[in-house]
């Protein structure tokens, strides 16, 4: 007897994300989507107290996942779903999620006028 083939549709739910792209994302857009994360950049040292030379220069990202620490390159996706963090390739992220502006969808939600029954006028 083999074990058959069954099909799945994919949940859907909201995700947060940050790509990483060398030279414009900077260590607090990562951290402010996991405050956990292991984020290198160069640092200087004048007088005892340390410096960061440029929040954009990033050397390494770590993200802290289920199984460890993952690791997120150069164009690499950070996405936040529920408690758990996800490293993805944008091939694969593309693949998975589309852009919705939230907030966007909210304000322009609040601005179609309503019938007696609450409904949008179209």
């Amino acid at each position: 007897m083999s074990t058959p083939i069954k099909h799945f549709r994919t949940r859907s739910f909201l995700v947060e994300a940050v790509q990483i792209v060398l030279g414009t994302t900077t260590k607090g857009d990562i951290l402010r989507l996991c405050p956990l994360a292991n984020v290198g950049v160069p640092v200087t040292v004048r007088d005892g107290l340390s410096a960061e030379l440029s929040s954009t220069d990033l050397r390494w990202v770590q993200i802290p996942g289920i199984d460890g620490p993952l690791k997120a390159r150069d164009h690499d996706w950070v996405v936040k779903a529920d408690d758990e963090y996800l490293v993805i390739p944008p091939r694969r992220f593309t693949a998975w999620f589309e852009f919705d502006d939230v907030n966007a969808h909210e304000k322009s939600q609040m601005a179609l006028p309503t019938n007696q029954l609450g409904e949008h006028d179209v």
